[in-house]
Formats: C-alpha cells, structure tokens, sequence
C-alpha cells in the first residue's frame, strides 16, 4: 500500500484509485493466508488512505 500511496501522489486521482482496487482486490485472494490481525490493520489502512483521497479529490474540485 506504500507503493498506492506514493502513485497517488504522483499520478492522476484515477490512476491511484485503479491500483488501490487492483491491491484490495489482489488482498481479498490471499486474505485466507494472512493472519486476521493482519487484515483488520490493512483493511484500517485502506480506509484511511481512501479518505484521504476523497477529501483531496474534492479540494481540486475533481467530479468523482
């Protein structure tokens, strides 16, 4: 998720939501093998992270 985080500071909002879906969705294969606590701090993380970008999409007046 560092790596999302750092797209999104340099590509365009649509780009660092793609690869935050590609990485959530590549997460909930592999949830299975990862202990829960493990999940429930990334799933944390997401939301954050999607919070984030919601509120920085809005500032720029980006139409979602």
């Amino acid at each position: 998720m560092a790596t999302v985080a750092f797209l999104a500071s340099v590509v365009s909002p649509r780009v660092a939501a793609a690869a935050a879906k590609a990485a959530v969705e590549e997460f909930s294969n592999i949830k299975d093998e990862v202990p829960q606590y493990l999940v429930d701090a990334h799933v944390q993380q997401v939301l954050k992270f999607t919070i984030k970008l919601s509120v920085l999409k809005q500032k720029s007046g980006e139409v979602f």
